[in-house]
């Protein structure tokens, strides 16, 4: 029987091209694999975040007045196990306290903002959350000016996404504070700045009103008493 010596090649390019393929297939699907393997959350991640977080409480003061020369402190607690209503217990400071239930992460920003008031932090805004003791945040606050203003509290949980250094944050909270500078203490502040102009303008004629009522008609009665006595003489 006499072979086709033609057919020969054909055989052996199929047979090439068919290894070839093969090769860039296993290549391809190695590829994708590493990669597939490298992502650590879907599309969504920080949906995904989010719903990983778990709750804490928080509980906090709201002073609501303050003197125009006067300070006051407001004192935020969170804490993973106590109710906030529990936590509205251990608050040390003036005004009406609340309380509320917010996500948190391992490390939460905590700001307190006003244009109207100075403000200085007592502790630091950015801590680590213990799991078991109560972490506390202190800022003082003093008024700028007189009437009524508002404070907004912000709680911020600090994440990080895919191992990056920079944090993402993501507002849990915020809440305004209503404080108000009654009439009270405007006059009070009034009569702290305006005391020397008060005594010059209302004070000394006053004084001298009273010492003219007082003792004015008494001289003149004295000089009828000697003119009566002259004459009866």
């Amino acid at each position: 029987m006499k072979t086709n010596t033609a057919t020969a090649p054909r055989w052996k390019l199929l047979t090439a091209t068919f290894l070839l393929a093969s090769v860039l297939v296993g290549c391809c699907a190695e590829h994708e694999g590493s990669n597939g393997g490298e992502r650590p959350y879907p599309k969504d991640k920080i949906d995904f975040i989010l719903r990983q977080m778990e709750f804490g409480n928080i509980a906090f003061n709201t002073p609501r007045s303050i003197n125009i020369q006067d300070t006051a402190i407001i004192q935020l607690l969170l804490n993973v196990e106590i109710p906030f209503g529990l936590l509205k217990q251990q608050l040390e400071w003036a005004g009406s306290r609340e309380g509320a239930k917010i996500k948190i992460s391992d490390r939460m920003e905590a700001r307190l903002k006003a244009p109207n008031f100075l403000i200085t932090p007592i502790s630091p805004e950015i801590q680590a959350i213990s799991r078991k003791e109560t972490t506390e945040w202190k800022w003082e606050i003093k008024p700028k000016s007189t009437g009524r203003h508002y404070v907004h509290l912000t709680l911020s949980a600090l994440l990080n996404v895919e191992g990056e250094s920079t944090p993402r944050a993501i507002r849990t909270f915020d809440r305004r504070i209503e404080i108000d500078i009654t009439w009270g203490q405007l006059a009070t502040g009034f009569l702290n700045n305006n005391w020397q102009w008060l005594w010059a303008a209302l004070i000394v004629p006053l004084a001298g009103w009273i010492w003219k009522k007082k003792y004015g008609g008494r001289k003149k009665g004295t000089s009828d008493s000697y003119r009566d006595r002259d004459g009866h003489r």
